[in-house]
């Protein structure tokens, strides 16, 4: 976890980082212009200590049914597993390697754009896994049959041992239907977009020329926010789904506060004061205790076991407004424990077993 010094530091050093303030620098193209087809679509992987997910990842890759065709880049951030050789066994695999010092989730995305050949441009994360053969034909689409459209999202579906509170979580941000964010958006409003570069595509044009944001979290959406209030739109797209969820947690939930919090400060938001944050809990305690008990409730969950869902379900939203409040302080900053909050504890002999699993049920 690096400090306010470092990412102020960063801001003024880094090569791919870009002002704070969004400059608005394209102009989109009129609704009446086909947009050409493209030549190549380029996917960015960030990786690091995957190896439990990263070839299965790339298995589904080239096992698409695409009418575009693409490359494939991983930037590996210091892996010591075997994430880098199993990437190199395939062929069309460009690796580049940099430091766990010198990531940094929206510079490291910057340097894939940098690297990348395609038009259209894909980030993913290396333990996202494809759900079928369309994926990246269904993620691509809105952006060749719509010029106004800068970015797609596709669904992410937890995983079978994924936990209750999760799985509903994800189903509400990624729900069936699509639907497209278009208008411009209020300062205040820099982190309402929906977007996630777990699983997105972007215009590459328009990436190089607004680069994401040195941040400790939120970059995509940052960027979208920009994208919006440039007059180009953002699609969700529900077909372009992968799996992908995290058992956080309560201190997983406060590791996710601490890193919105920093991000207030740096875009010019206010940071959560004592009174916001005893009014927000106050406020939400009642109704989020209240709605994961109807929940768990429609769930099957019956008795004790539905009290402690929504008891859970409290805590991580409470640890959540705590760690925004002390990220924009830099109090409290929360431990970092390999693999803990970060990917889902599944062996690789059990993690084969559940994938096969899965993928012949959505098949």
């Amino acid at each position: 976890m690096f400090g306010m010094a470092f990412l102020k530091n960063s801001f003024r050093s880094h090569r791919y980082v870009t002002s704070v303030h969004f400059s608005l620098m394209t102009v989109p193209p009129p609704n009446d212009v086909t947009p050409p087809m493209p030549q190549l679509i380029t996917i960015v992987i960030r990786a690091r200590n995957e190896a439990k997910l990263i070839g299965v990842c790339l298995r589904e890759i080239f096992g698409q049914r695409c009418d575009w065709p693409f490359e494939v880049i991983v930037i590996d951030s210091g892996s010591t597993d075997d994430t880098v050789r199993i990437a190199e066994s395939h062929s069309r695999v460009r690796v580049h390697q940099i430091s766990p010092d010198e990531f940094n989730y929206g510079g490291t995305l910057n340097l894939g754009v940098e690297l990348a050949k395609g038009e259209f441009i894909v980030a993913l994360s290396a333990h996202c896994v494809p759900t079928g053969s369309e994926w990246l034909q269904s993620l691509v689409r809105p952006l060749v049959q719509n010029p106004r459209v800068a970015g797609t999202f596709g669904k992410q579906i937890p995983w079978p041992h994924c936990e209750f509170i999760e799985k509903c979580t994800l189903a509400s941000t990624f729900p069936d239907t699509p639907f497209t964010q278009q208008g411009a958006q209020p300062h205040d409003g820099v982190l309402s977009p929906v977007f996630s570069n777990a699983n997105s595509c972007f215009r590459g044009e328009l990436a190089r020329e607004n680069l994401f944001k040195l941040l400790p979290h939120s970059e995509d959406r940052i960027w979208a926010f920009q994208m919006l209030n440039l007059g180009h739109e953002i699609a969700y797209v529900p077909e372009a789904s992968v799996f992908h969820s995290h058992n956080r947690g309560v201190i997983g939930y406060y590791r996710l506060g601490y890193s919105l919090g920093m991000v207030r400060p740096v875009l010019g938001l206010p940071p959560l004061s004592l009174s916001d944050l005893r009014c927000s809990s106050i406020k939400q305690v009642f109704w989020i205790f209240d709605s994961w008990m109807k929940q768990a409730n429609d769930a099957g969950y019956r008795g004790f076991r539905k009290h402690i869902v929504s008891l859970h379900a409290v805590a991580r939203q409470v640890a959540k407004l705590v760690g925004m409040r002390n990220g924009a302080r830099q109090v409290m900053e929360p431990i970092r424990l390999e693999g803990i909050g970060v990917n889902d504890p599944v062996a690789p002999l059990e993690f084969h077993k559940i994938w096969d699993a899965t993928n012949s049920a959505v098949s």
